[in-house]
């Protein structure tokens, strides 16, 4: 019976990371249920939150929150003062708040599963979990193309459909359906949580981060140098080299199997993404050759295409738009940082960073026992910027950290629980 609840419980991990809208429901009831439901539980369990909340210092999460209301309102603004009636981002930075309560919910539903593990490591076993599911799921649609074919079919939508035809982005689909910018991220983050398990001797860990791992390599590839520069960090911070020359090791011996098995299969598709894979390095290495850096044709859009300089006012107050009529890319960049600009300005981009530095102040602060958990932080700081640099997909930042602080106060094993 308990496998039962560990499944459930890994399937809603899956679902409220990864939503599924089924074409059986209306987009209104599919909304509805994904952001409903986690609000209603918490509603019904408020004593396990206020378990939560107890006992931890909150002064830097209300400073988090001010600035979030600021931005939110100054957002408002940024819309009157350009008339443009632009409510995109808007909901997007309601999508920071969003995530901070699913991921509440989440780590609820967790803490009461696995008696024998802190309420981190339960978290982390789960979340880790999920993205491992989403990953095997790819693979099978891999080899089985009518899957995905028919499975597509039930989704109620699938955000850019055309480049699911595309055949260098043909790993980029998953239960959700297209899987990019935020999959990958989901999967660095789950990699990072990986890795803790690892540290604190829990040895699922290990191929859960190769898991992760290779859903960087499927969903997006800054997501590889955002794993990279995290597992670095924590490595760097917590081991002695040995064990950092033997993890290493470990990781290379399991992605060159990995590229040996994939060289058995005579399959157009995995040609295609092993070529999407390595365009940046191959690009980068042929323009050493010429006295030229380059990173591949979509490194070198984003560097030299996605960022300029907007004029004076559009600095300091934003334009006011997030997206064109027909909801491509205002000013066509996907580039994190400019698209906070171009919306609402250093101001707006001033509010939101400082939101999410607070609540990192706010985890920090009730991790003083914890020196793995406290490398955590610091290793998610780097990546939320770095990311930055490529899209805006920084509200998964703020869940994760939230849970990190709701975690902190040395609690080796939830208060909350019955």
């Amino acid at each position: 019976m308990k496998y039962i609840k560990y499944a459930m419980v890994l399937l809603a991990f899956v679902y409220w990371l990864v939503p599924v809208y089924l074409r059986a429901f209306p987009g209104w009831l599919n909304s509805g249920i994904y952001n409903s439901i986690p609000l209603f539980y918490l509603l019904c369990n408020f004593r396990r939150v206020q378990c939560l909340l107890n006992g931890i210092k909150k002064k830097y999460l209300w400073i988090s929150f001010s600035f979030w209301v600021v931005a939110l309102i100054w957002s408002l603004c940024a819309i009157v003062y350009n008339n443009t009636d632009d409510y995109s981002y808007f909901m997007k930075i309601f999508t920071a708040f969003r995530w901070m309560y699913i991921s509440m919910f989440l780590l609820l539903l967790a803490e009461n599963t696995l008696r024998n593990k802190s309420i981190l490591e339960i978290f982390s076993i789960f979340y880790s979990g999920a993205i491992a599911v989403c990953v095997f799921f790819t693979v099978l649609t891999l080899l089985f193309p009518d899957m995905r074919e028919n499975y597509i079919l039930l989704l109620n939508k699938t955000d850019r459909p055309s480049l699911l035809e595309d055949e260098m982005y043909i790993t980029r689909f998953s239960v959700g359906g297209f899987a990019g910018f935020n999959q990958t991220i989901l999967a660095s983050i789950a990699g990072i949580l990986s890795y803790y398990l690892i540290s604190r001797k829990i040895y699922i860990g290990f191929p859960l981060l190769l898991v992760s791992l290779l859903g960087n390599l499927f969903y997006g590839r800054i997501g590889i140098i955002l794993s990279l520069v995290a597992i670095v960090v924590l490595m760097m911070k917590t081991l002695k080299f040995n064990t950092i020359a033997w993890q290493v090791g470990g990781i290379v011996i399991a992605f060159f199997f990995l590229y040996v098995v994939l060289g058995f299969f005579d399959n157009p598709m995995f040609d295609a993404w092993k070529l999407w894979l390595m365009q940046p390095i191959e690009g980068f290495i042929q323009g050493l050759q010429y006295g030229q850096i380059t990173f591949g044709s979509s490194g070198d859009k984003l560097v030299y295409g996605m960022y300029f300089m907007p004029d004076d006012s559009t600095i300091l107050l934003g334009d006011g738009r997030y997206e064109n009529v027909d909801g491509s890319y205002y000013m066509n960049t996907d580039a994190g940082y400019m698209r906070i600009i171009l919306y609402f300005g250093v101001i707006g981009a001033f509010l939101i960073y400082g939101s999410y530095l607070a609540l990192t102040a706010f985890a920090l602060h009730n991790l003083r026992g914890n020196k793995v958990c406290r490398y955590l932080i610091m290793a998610l700081v780097i990546c939320f910027f770095v990311a930055e640099y490529k899209g805006d997909a920084y509200p998964i930042f703020f869940g994760i950290v939230m849970v990190l602080g709701l975690c902190g106060n040395g609690r080796e094993v939830s208060v909350c629980r019955r």
